[in-house]
């Protein structure tokens, strides 16, 4: 039984490492997926602001705007030159520590980067969750094992009462009963603690939850914006520059939400572990 007891523990730290794993790259993901997004927005921003100074620099040579304000645009230019150099940087930086947490060659690359579009799992009431825990969680069930052995112990040398005149295993059986005390004392102190974490992992999914449903209805609103832009610069009546400038605005509120929502998600998915047999 004991032998038992050390193997189903083995087992459970492997799969709470891989839960733990999971996480990490799922975070290392995200940061790769925000580099990477950034990038082609910042690019988007910089076609627009040389697409911009080149018409100004006509505009000024007809005399139609000042020097000052050839100059504001030379400089917006120079800006999104700067952070689409920057952007370029970050997303090198985390492709090499997304490839190496992998154990590829820092140097792969991806054709895109896309993350999900629906919630991981239904997200459920505390209770749910509190009472999948104070069953599965490794914590319990191995602090649950091991007073099952020392209690078999117990039984075992119960069926000896004559051993007990031996002064050598008196005091072992005294020992016993003194591990059988601390040992329900820690499997209590265990619910407790995981108690907490539940609460704790509960909360960050409950309010990521609310923050992507939030996102969802600012996201439809602002669809409905850029369609009702785009309709006008079909009739003519806005400029191509202000269509462009509203839809990198909003392919930066659509990638908002979708960073959003992979939190939400990962939070989703910590909670399960949690409420399931833990996390390393």
């Amino acid at each position: 039984d004991q032998m038992k007891f050390s193997w189903i523990m083995s087992q459970d730290m492997r799969k709470r490492a891989e839960n733990s794993l999971t996480i990490s790259l799922r975070n290392l993901y995200l940061a790769l997926y925000n580099a990477h997004n950034n990038l082609k927005i910042k690019e988007m921003r910089y076609n627009l602001a040389e697409s911009i100074h080149r018409q100004n620099e006509i505009k000024l040579e007809k005399g139609m705007i000042t020097e000052i304000e050839a100059l504001e645009s030379e400089y917006a230019l120079e800006k999104a030159r700067a952070e689409l150099a920057a952007a370029r940087r970050n997303r090198e930086n985390m492709l090499r520590s997304f490839n190496h947490f992998l154990c590829r060659d820092i140097h792969t690359d991806y054709d895109d980067i896309r993350l999900e579009s629906q919630l991981y799992t239904i997200f459920r009431d505390y209770d749910y969750y509190l009472g999948r825990a104070l069953v599965n969680r490794a914590e319990i069930k191995q602090a649950e094992r091991q007073l099952a052995l020392l209690e078999q112990k117990k039984k075992i040398m119960d069926r000896f009462p004559l051993s007990m005149n031996t002064v050598s295993v008196r005091k072992d059986y005294n020992n016993l009963l003194l591990d059988i005390e601390i040992q329900e004392a820690r499997l209590e102190q265990a619910k407790l603690d995981i108690e907490v974490e539940v609460k704790e992992a509960y909360i960050e999914a409950a309010a990521a939850v609310k923050n992507t449903e939030n996102m969802k209805k600012l996201l439809d609103l602002q669809k409905s914006n850029i369609d009702k832009i785009r309709r006008l610069y079909e009739k003519g009546l806005v400029s191509k520059t202000v269509l462009d400038q509203s839809e990198i605005g909003y392919l930066e509120f659509c990638s908002s939400y979708d960073l959003t929502l992979f939190d939400c998600n990962t939070k989703l998915m910590k909670l399960v572990y949690v409420s399931g047999i833990g996390m390393a």
